[in-house]
């Protein structure tokens, strides 16, 4: 029996039937993307399974790839290849196209986004850590882009893992005083990182520069 059609919902609620295909709905207080990857590496021995065609979800905290997310609102549909979703955060706003080929590739256009903090680690997992080779390859453009609070303007990101190493094609940060150029490769980047880049900074007001930082009234 094929299911061409349905409403899978996650707690609690009346499922709303799509047009067509399968979709999650609903709201989770917490889940763990990282953990389903894993489980998803066992190939086969259970069958395909039931094809999801999309997502309507409400995630009070989301990890994955090693970082937390809170209050994430996804709404994601299936593509050839691969996964298109809008997404809505404390950290985000913008939307995300997934290719899971090989590794997989994440692009992200976003009117806003902040580097969320660390995952805390799993007590039923000590020894899982995910290694360069499985993080995707990244190409983002953030209007908005802040680390801890400190607003660093206009991101632009293209970057891909290369064996142990970390290869970034292209960093970008513009702001009104600043310009921020930088490529190069970061070596090793999660066991014993070093690295090599070529980087070019322009600024017109140094203070305005430092205070961007977290160093305000430094000059």
């Amino acid at each position: 029996m094929k299911v061409t059609r349905g409403a899978i919902r996650l707690g609690g609620g009346e499922a709303s039937l799509p047009a067509n295909g399968i979709w999650l709905q609903g709201s989770l207080p917490y889940l763990d993307v990282d953990h389903w990857r894993e489980l998803s590496k066992a190939k086969g021995s259970a069958g395909e399974g039931l094809a999801i065609d999309g997502a309507n979800l409400r995630l009070g905290v989301l990890d994955v790839f090693g970082k937390r997310f809170r209050d994430m609102s996804v709404n994601a549909w299936r593509l050839e290849g691969g996964w298109q979703a809008a997404l809505e955060s404390q950290e985000m706003r913008g939307h995300v196209n997934w290719k899971s080929e090989g590794a997989g590739k994440l692009s992200g256009r976003f009117k806003s986004l902040s580097i969320p903090p660390e995952a805390p680690p799993k007590l039923s997992e000590p020894d899982t850590a995910v290694e360069s080779s499985e993080y995707p390859s990244l190409d983002i453009i953030a209007e908005n882009f802040s680390i801890r609070n400190n607003q660093l303007g206009r991101l632009e990101l293209v970057a891909a893992p290369s064996g142990r190493d970390w290869r970034i094609n292209k960093l970008k940060l513009n702001t009104p005083e600043t310009s921020l150029s930088l490529d190069g490769v970061w070596q090793d980047w999660l066991q014993q990182p070093k690295s090599q880049f070529n980087l070019q900074l322009e600024t017109s007001d140094i203070g305005k520069l430092l205070a961007r930082v977290g160093h305000p009234d430094s000059v």
